[in-house]
């Protein structure tokens, strides 16, 4: 997860280029690469965490945890913030923060 990061954020300018030369999809990605590096730093502590509870043996704490994070609150937010508010490709990426955030 370091990795990604570091590489995103130093390369982030020309990290889509390898994938695509539409100019509206480096603007968008150039738009929205702040938020899903933010989403990266909570993913790599959501492991760290995740590792602790299962050396606790708590999985089934964990996979409760992860049904209601991902399946209660990101998807219908997603859905509020794609559809109601019209956020777009950001309103998923915040869904995850807020999320990841419970």
């Amino acid at each position: 997860m370091f990795v990604e990061f570091n590489v995103l954020f130093l390369l982030r300018k020309y990290f889509i280029t390898i994938f695509s030369e539409d100019l509206g999809v480096i603007d968008i990605t150039n738009q929205i690469i702040w938020i899903v590096l933010i989403v990266i730093v909570q993913d790599l502590l959501q492991w760290t965490l995740a590792g602790t509870i299962k050396a606790l043996a708590k999985q089934n704490a964990a996979a409760i945890i992860n049904f209601v994070t991902y399946d209660v609150l990101v998807i219908p937010l997603s859905l509020l913030f794609v559809l109601k508010f019209e956020w777009g490709l950001e309103g998923i990426w915040y869904a995850f923060i807020i999320g990841m955030c419970n």
